[in-house]
């Protein structure tokens, strides 16, 4: 994860404040080339939640917010990566400092 997280750009924690993860996640998954297994967008929620000032939690614990949030992730990879989802995406909301900044 540390090595996907240098490949974005992320060379600190602090650069994960407010960032959506799903963005991240297209990222990863457009500079790979491949389809990244839906539980790495689990760990940037998971990460970026609590850079925001939540609670520490483990990935899995996003799992199901992220089937609800953004249902299926389909990337083809197939010489242009494309991502859809079945259901509307909605921002993740800011948490914490990030939050409280935006008031």
């Amino acid at each position: 994860m540390a090595g996907d997280l240098l490949l974005l750009g992320i060379r600190s924690p602090n650069q994960l404040v407010g960032l959506d993860p799903l963005k991240l996640y297209q990222s990863l998954c457009r500079k790979t080339g491949v389809r990244q297994d839906p539980c790495v967008l689990d760990t940037f929620i998971s990460v970026i939640r609590f850079m925001d000032g939540d609670v520490p939690r483990p990935w899995w614990a996003y799992s199901e917010e992220r089937k609800q949030l953004y249902g299926s992730i389909i990337t083809n990879v197939g010489g242009s990566s494309s991502m859809t989802a079945h259901k509307p995406l909605q921002p993740t909301p800011l948490r914490g400092p990030a939050a409280e900044q935006q008031r």
